[in-house]
């Protein structure tokens, strides 16, 4: 079966003067659909910079990464960000001028989303996660942070990639919302059958994913932290 998603080998390092400083070292690792995987280690260890490779937002400066086998390069940057990933910024990265419903709906319109009536879909995917059609109609400067990060949620959903990725998604929320943000990924990954990668600071988040990859000294350790299937 070939991967959703394979590190091949990959570098990445900063030029400084005539020395380079290894950000990421040879790293080989693959990401399946059906899966949460989790992205911990500390500040400065290249989270950041494999999210960035991951969703095609930068390139690896040796190696490959490949989706579905064919190397993103090959596939073209722009094109694979459009087509193939769907990425929940920490900061939600929603247009404020506009309401909740039109941003999901851009995003559609951008990305060629292939469903019959846009608005719909739309408004199934905010009921979802949990706005309902009221909230979905106003701006998103008025609605809270949780909100406003399910709004976001919900646009991955709508751009019908099978990859999403997130930036610590849970950063500027509260316990109980982030808990609640964290449920949604677990069952994007379990009911919706996507391959969802989670940066994070949080080691508890880490415990609950299926895999967790840590960082460190640009080198990974991936821990398989699956649970036995309920028979």
């Amino acid at each position: 079966m070939t991967n959703l998603l394979e590190f091949k080998d990959v570098s990445y390092w900063y030029k400084f003067g005539n020395k380079n400083q290894d950000i990421l070292k040879n790293i080989n690792v693959s990401f399946n659909k059906g899966l949460f995987y989790t992205i911990v280690g500390p500040s400065g260890s290249g989270k950041t910079t494999f999210l960035a490779l991951a969703s095609a937002l930068d390139m690896p400066k040796g190696g490959e990464v490949l989706y579905e086998g064919k190397d993103i390069k090959k596939i073209g940057y722009s094109k694979f960000r459009n087509k193939y990933v769907s990425i929940v910024f920490q900061s939600y990265n929603l247009l404020p001028y506009m309401t909740a419903l039109q941003n999901i709906t851009t995003a559609m319109e951008i990305t060629g989303a292939k469903v019959d009536n846009r608005r719909a879909y739309a408004i199934e995917m905010l009921k979802k996660v949990g706005i309902n059609e009221k909230q979905a109609n106003q701006k998103v400067l008025t609605l809270s942070g949780g909100q406003q990060q399910r709004v976001s949620i919900a646009r991955a959903l709508c751009c019908q990639s099978d990859l999403i990725v997130a930036d610590e998604p849970t950063g500027n929320l509260d316990e109980d919302t982030a808990s609640e943000i964290i449920e949604l990924f677990l069952d994007l990954a379990h009911k919706e059958d996507k391959c969802v990668i989670v940066v994070t600071h949080d080691h508890n988040l880490s415990k609950i994913s299926d895999v967790n990859i840590r960082l460190s000294k640009g080198e990974i350790t991936v821990s398989n932290t699956e649970k036995p299937a309920l028979v």
